[in-house]
């Protein structure tokens, strides 16, 4: 059976340049290790599943079309493919900046219909040709097609109705409960999810118009891209089962996917569990968890804790902050947390399973009374469902094939039955079912690897010379992670079982203290043969980028100059918005127009503020207030781009 996986892209904002370089470089390792002549068909690996959330969104989106159907935009020069040009190439803040016919800069500060060309330009151009473009189908994808999933932060959410007692006879009496027998809560934490075949059937202009408007609603990063409103059906997705008043087709609005679930693990796991049916299945499953940055605490570094938030510094604006933060933070990493929790419980319950093995085998006279008394237990855990009960059964047998067929050989079939009805009393009693461990491998970074996460992560869109620099970094660690995988391999071929466990063990212990900004999960993919064709070569010399940059005052002038640009834009807009009380339609009407015409929200007010500022020249005045704010950010971001870049420790 192949190896199969799934690639869990996180959100990254400017960073989606790391890890388009990270996929770059493990989508063609993929394709070397497959077309090997040496490697066999159990040894091949195959992507059948891809998730994101908001950048990581866009990224799946493109990446599974260009799998399926485009294969050769994944494959071409390094520095000139979809993923580099899209992500390197195209989104620059001047670009964003540029704002177009369907964009409101009373909405949101920029460019909305740049991200949605560059959408088409990557996912749509290949429809509008008159004659269809030949079916490229990379040797990474799985036969059957790929399962995509994205993380949505829906806006209006969809409502449930539960009841709040047990009690049926309370539930109806009025006395006590007089607002009626249930209440109503609101889910803003939304997916969508699809599975693509190969083959022209799904390789239509109209499905990937959805994917590509769903794509962007998951990257519509609040305040600055437009939220978009999308039509949902009732039976799109299994989360809308129980959903009240949504019998009909209706539209919601969509945000960032990340402010929700940035890692969607979650869903990754609910479309593998579609795929993976038998219980042996997770013995081939992996997980390729791609992210521009280490799960880290906000209060771990000393400079946050010297500054941390307190009654004595709190005010409306630290407390705003504070909240916010909070609000993000405990959004981030849920569906990583509990992967981890599930695996411990799982690990623990293995490591169980044998120890009641070697007791049963010591004490063989126990096993009428534990036969007996397993079997109670399993009437009252299953209450009385014995098709259900069965079921679970055959799957332990079948999952703890090796040591139920050492137990029958070498003592008897009736003690190796009584074991597994213990082992299946401790799984239904902790509740985890069919669950099985989830093995992760994560290509990560730290703070100081990359010059684009400063800004929240924006500052990469305002240089391209930032945005290469990530996306090289990118293909380095990536590189580097699977040449580990492949000294891993080394080690453990050929081993039993036990000394695999072992190795595997001593292995990820000398990755943990040789190199502390990887993180690594359960290693298990098969030999990449990286020897045949070296990816290395094709990474630029490695050079000193800060001296490089710090010796160019041009480039970090036009990047204080772009951002001086936004900032007092924003301030701009608010200030027309604020008084004016009209739509903004064009950035050259905001000063032309009179800004407190008769029409206007102010005018109407009447009051004494008002009057005494329409008195004023404001048009003149506002000009050269923005001119001057403009200067005066340029010159302030210009100082803190230069002592920021000379206080980086920057490998090179």
């Amino acid at each position: 059976m192949t190896q199969k996986l799934a690639i869990v892209i996180s959100g990254a904002v400017s960073l989606g340049s790391y890890e388009a370089g990270v996929l770059y470089e493990t989508i063609e390792a993929i394709a070397q290790h497959n077309e090997h002549p040496d490697t066999t068909e159990e040894q091949k690996i195959e992507i059948d599943v891809i998730t994101g959330a908001s950048a990581g969104a866009m990224i799946a989106c493109m990446l599974t079309q260009k799998l399926l159907f485009e294969a050769d935009a994944l494959r071409n020069d390094p520095y000139n493919n979809d993923l580099y040009n899209a992500w390197v190439e195209d989104v620059d803040i001047e670009k964003f900046l540029q704002i177009k016919e369907n964009d409101d800069p009373a909405k949101f500060l920029l460019s909305s219909q740049t991200v949605k060309e560059i959408g088409y330009k990557y996912l749509l151009d290949r429809y509008n040709s008159n004659s269809a473009k030949p079916i490229q189908t990379h040797p990474g994808t799985a036969s059957y097609g790929i399962s995509l999933g994205i993380a949505m932060s829906n806006l209006n959410g969809f409502d449930f109705e539960k009841k709040p007692t047990e009690y049926q006879a309370i539930d109806n009496s009025p006395k006590n409960l007089s607002n009626g027998s249930s209440f109503k809560y609101t889910q803003h934490k939304d997916c969508f999810t699809t599975e693509i075949k190969p083959g022209i059937e799904y390789d239509q202009k109209s499905i990937w118009e959805k994917i590509e408007e769903i794509g962007r609603s998951s990257g519509a990063f609040p305040f600055a891209f437009s939220v978009v409103d999308i039509e949902r059906k009732p039976d799109e997705e299994e989360i809308y089962q129980d959903a009240i008043d949504f019998s009909q087709p209706k539209k919601f609005t969509y945000t960032d996917g990340s402010v929700f679930e940035n890692e969607p693990f979650g869903i990754a796991k609910s479309l593998v569990n579609k795929i993976d049916t038998k219980p042996t299945d997770y013995e081939n499953r992996f997980y390729l968890y791609i992210a521009p940055g280490l799960q880290e605490s906000e209060g771990e570094e000393e400079e946050n804790k010297e500054n941390e938030f307190s009654a004595s510094n709190a005010n409306y604006l630290t407390t705003a902050k504070a909240l916010v933060g909070a609000v993000y933070n405990q959004a981030k990493f849920q569906d990583w947390i509990r992967t981890q929790e599930v695996n411990q419980k799982i690990r623990k319950f293995d490591v169980e399973a044998i120890k009641l093995k070697e007791i049963l085998e010591e004490n063989q006279s126990l096993k009428e009374k534990l036969n007996d008394v397993s079997t109670e237990l399993l009437n009252v855990l299953y209450n009385d469902n014995h098709n259900s009960s069965e079921k679970d059964y055959q799957r332990l047998k079948e999952q703890f094939e090796t040591g139920y067929n050492d137990l029958k050989n070498r003592k008897d079939q009736s003690l190796a039955d009584t074991w597994v009805k213990i082992v299946q009393v401790l799984e239904k009693a902790a509740d985890l079912g069919d669950r099985d461990i989830m093995k992760i491998y994560a290509i990560t970074s730290t703070k100081e690897e990359l010059v684009g996460e400063e800004l929240g992560s924006f500052l990469g869109f305002f240089d391209r010379e930032l945005r290469h620099r990530d996306y090289e970094t990118g293909r380095r660690n990536a590189v580097k992670s699977l040449q580990r995988i492949q000294d891993y391999n080394k080690l453990s071929r050929d081993s039993s079982r036990t000394d695999e466990t072992r190795i595997n063990q001593e292995y990820k212990k000398s990755i943990i203290e040789n190199d502390e900004n990887q993180s690594h999960r359960e290693i298990y993919f098969t030999n990449f043969e990286l020897e045949n064709k070296s990816l290395l070569p094709s990474i630029d010399p490695e050079v000193d980028f800060v001296a490089d940059v710090l010796n160019q005052e041009d480039k970090i002038r036009n990047i204080s100059n772009d951002f001086a640009k936004v900032l007092s834009k924003l301030i701009y807009t608010l200030i027309v918005y604020a008084f004016r009380g009209k739509d903004i339609t064009q950035p050259e009407d905001l000063v032309s127009k009179n800004l407190y015409s008769d029409n206007s929200s102010t005018q109407k007010n009447n009051n004494i503020f008002a009057f005494i500022i329409k008195l004023l020249p404001l048009e003149g005045l506002l000009k050269v207030f923005i001119i001057l704010l403009e200067k005066v950010i340029d010159f302030l971001v210009f100082r803190v781009i230069n002592k920021w870049l000379r206080g980086r420790k920057l490998e090179p």
